[in-house]
């Protein structure tokens, strides 16, 4: 059987809490994973059958050394991508363990080795850094998230405006400025133009306009 990320979820919960010496039961995890009681049954119960866990009837849950060595490599590679996030990429803690979180499950030790060895390989060599993390910052936008790919119904907070300072003057005019929320309230059939909210306000844009208002959901 495949171990899910919900499931290996369970078992980080199991491991922190057997770290601190604290044996749990169904209604403990329930309570940390905020899911209902039938559904943790329901997962100790996959976990118990290939050996992850032992769970006593109505009592106390805890890892058999197969869970734990899972446990530990999620932990590993959750320390691994928080390190990587903070040290190199220079993001913020929370958006760090948010990535971290979420990469922690990728089954890839390459991957894993990968983020370690650039780590090892930038700290001994300071000048060759600054020249990626210049690198990276004069590309990032390529990869960013912008106004015209958000679906409609979804609302999302302005970054940063791009385009001409003619461009950038009238869509301030209009409200749209960085740390402003924006919600999509329809696209045309054709994809132009875009109905935006913005204050209370709806505005229309052009699909091109869009493109050049980076956000973050």
């Amino acid at each position: 059987m495949v171990i899910t990320p919900a499931l290996e979820n369970y078992i980080r919960v199991l491991y922190d809490l057997q770290a601190s010496e604290k044996m749990p039961r169904v209604k403990h995890i329930a309570k940390i994973l905020n899911v209902k009681v039938p559904t943790v049954v329901e997962s100790i119960k996959k976990l118990e059958n290939i050996g992850v866990l032992e769970h006593e009837k109505y009592g106390y849950i805890r890892l058999t050394p197969k869970g734990i060595a899972l446990a530990e490599k999620i932990h590993k590679n959750n320390r691994i991508v928080y390190e990587f996030a903070t040290r190199l990429l220079e993001l913020p803690s929370n958006e760090a363990q948010d990535l971290a979180c979420k990469l922690e499950h990728i089954n890839n030790p390459r991957l894993f080795a990968a983020f370690s060895v650039m780590m090892s390989f930038f700290k001994e060599d300071q000048e060759l850094k600054e020249r990626f993390l210049s690198h990276l910052k004069n590309n990032e936008e390529v990869f960013a998230l912008t106004l015209a790919s958000i679906e409609p119904g979804k609302t999302v907070k302005v970054k940063k405006l791009k385009g001409s300072r003619t461009f950038q003057r009238r869509l301030m005019s209009m409200g749209v400025m960085p740390g402003v929320e924006v919600h999509i309230e329809r696209i045309a059939p054709l994809g132009d133009p875009i109905e935006v909210k913005v204050k209370g306000y709806r505005l229309s844009l052009r699909r091109e306009e869009a493109k050049d208002i980076l956000v973050e959901e």
